[in-house]
């Protein structure tokens, strides 16, 4: 099948990642002065940050809202279509290269308001379905292409394609802000963009099937059924299960994308670390996770044999040490001894993905992806919400406090992790030995 997969994946999360990071800091600048186009924030960036950790968070609130009907809409129609997974990975970079424009646009405009660009920022890349629409067709397209036995390695290297592109992007993106200005650097991410679409549309195998033209997928009743249907299973508590590993994954998701999204305003403000500093320490912190995930699918899962569940469990372990390191640490160097800790940052999520497509049938993953995906944003816009007004109300007494937030939403999940273990292991040995 080659690897034209996660080229795509490759290119679309390097520009994600970059892009991420360059609207973010347009945000703040524009906040610190409107006027003055890249000026310096007159009061240190305290108002800024005031200002832009309450975008963040009504910002979210559109970013996750607005791709919530294509999303619903996306499994159903691409099970009921022969499987076609090609349109949902494409989607969603056609809405990046336009936001990217319209980011462009704002720089152009120096004095609109930080408000218009994140409006911009929210509400394009939603119309187009938005990264979680592209993982819906990602993670559905692996799946129909990979062996069960294979599942847990190939979404691990998928995971760990997505990891090492925002390693790279987040580590290129302060350099470039720097070195090209805003309009360079909008231009880069929009030009792997159009590679990235480029390799979808010649290189990527179309493997879907043929479907009956006269199906009405979106009648109502055949809708709701196609979605209820794709929980039902053979097994005593498999219904139970899938939900809980969809709900578990959610979770993870949200509580990644919280994070994310005022950490480099928290480096900011408590250790006066800019562009540069920061994108040295975000390149350092992925190369480990990257380290991470790589040996997590492939010597503890591959190797070893060891059950998904367990290593859930050992790296939701590692995720609340890794909190607890951040709301202490009181020195720019203890920062770099961080991602040691953080080694297995990001592996859970690659192994609840795992767990759904091993017990999920082939036939019902677009659907089930589907839901993934409605049940990520909808957390991640609560996550994210959440992280931003815990962040505004705290930080100029505790910085570190909004980091407290990852042990309290990691802890449900290490019990979680456990319980499927003890209750529901039979499930995947069952399907890998048929």
């Amino acid at each position: 099948m080659g690897c034209y997969v996660e080229i795509v994946t490759l290119l679309y999360s390097v520009s994600l990642a970059m892009s991420v990071f360059f609207q973010n800091n347009l945000l703040l600048l524009k906040a610190c002065n409107s006027s003055v186009p890249f000026g310096d924030c007159p009061d240190g960036g305290v108002h800024a940050q005031h200002v832009v950790s309450v975008i963040y968070a009504w910002r979210a609130f559109i970013q996750y809202t607005i791709p919530i009907v294509l999303i619903i809409l996306a499994g159903p129609w691409s099970d009921s279509h022969g499987r076609r997974r090609k349109p949902l990975i494409l989607l969603p970079i056609i809405g990046q290269v336009l936001t990217d424009s319209l980011c462009i646009l704002n720089v152009y405009f120096w004095n609109w308001p930080p408000q218009i660009a994140a409006l911009f920022e929210a509400i394009t890349p939603g119309l187009f379905g938005a990264r979680n629409t592209f993982w819906v067709g990602v993670i559905s397209y692996i799946s129909d292409t990979t062996t069960n036995e294979s599942k847990t390695l190939k979404f691990g290297i998928i995971n760990a394609t997505y990891t090492i592109s925002t390693l790279v992007g987040t580590g290129l993106a302060g350099f470039l802000n720097v070195g090209l200005g805003f309009y360079g650097a909008f231009l880069v991410p929009i030009m792997l963009n159009l590679i990235a679409f480029t390799v979808c549309i010649i290189l990527i195998k179309d493997t879907s099937k043929p479907y009956d033209k006269n199906v009405v997928w979106l009648k109502p009743k055949y809708f709701m059924e196609s979605y209820l249907s794709a929980f039902k299973g053979s097994g005593k508590n498999h219904s139970i299960t899938l939900v809980a590993i969809l709900l578990l994954q959610a979770v993870l998701v949200g509580r990644i994308e919280g994070e994310y999204a005022v950490t480099y305003l928290f480096m900011r403000y408590k250790f006066k670390w800019y562009e540069v500093q920061y994108s040295y320490f975000a390149a350092y912190k992925m190369l480990m996770i990257f380290i991470g995930t790589l040996f997590s699918v492939t010597v503890l899962s591959y190797r070893l044999k060891i059950n998904d569940a367990i290593i859930g469990c050992i790296a939701c372990t590692f995720d609340i040490l890794a909190a607890l390191c951040y709301v202490f640490v009181a020195e720019p160097w203890q920062l770099y001894i961080i991602p040691l800790v953080d080694f297995f940052h990001g592996t859970a999520n690659t192994i609840s993905t795992s767990l759904t497509s091993k017990i999920a049938d082939n036939e019902k993953l677009g659907r089930i992806n589907s839901v993934q995906g409605l049940m990520s944003t909808i957390m991640s816009f609560v996550v994210v919400s959440l992280y931003s007004e815990t962040y505004n109300l705290t930080f100029e007494y505790f910085p570190s406090a909004v980091f407290l937030l990852n042990i309290i939403l990691t802890f449900p999940l290490l019990i979680i992790f456990m319980i499927l273990y003890y209750k529901s292991k039979h499930m995947w040995t069952a399907k890998e030995t048929t």
